[in-house]
């Protein structure tokens, strides 16, 4: 069991995030050390999923201009529970044991700063 930990925080890319670990709120040294990393890993599967699903919608985003493309990834992203579904589903499969009892004790907390990181993710690469 030791050695899967050890496995999935080495495939993790390092981040030189500048934060005090000390001083933060656990949220935010959780969204640090561990979703960043996670979502940084995971970020061409997540696009690809994201574009598969607009694809498979016949959305259009190549047509939009920045704001309506804000507009309509925020929608999206606040609408497509399955996708969302999906979005957080393959970040949970890359955390430990332990992270993954701390997300389930912040569920709502931790999925909401998911879904809005992934969605800022999603704008700054359109």
């Amino acid at each position: 069991m030791e050695d899967r930990i050890d496995k999935i925080r080495l495939i993790r890319p390092d981040l030189d995030i500048e934060y005090d670990p000390v001083s933060a709120s656990v949220a935010l040294v959780f969204q640090n050390e561990v979703l960043r990393p996670i979502l940084k890993l995971q970020n061409a599967l997540i696009m690809s999923i994201f574009i598969d699903h607009c694809l498979k919608k016949m959305i259009n985003l190549g047509q939009l201009d920045s704001k309506q493309l804000e507009k309509k990834v925020r929608n999206i992203m606040s609408k497509e529970q399955r996708l969302k579904n999906q979005l957080i589903g393959m970040i949970i499969g890359m955390m430990t044991v332990e992270e993954h009892k701390y997300y389930l004790l912040n569920t709502k907390a931790v999925n909401k700063r998911m879904i809005s990181m992934i969605r800022e993710r999603i704008l700054s690469q359109l």
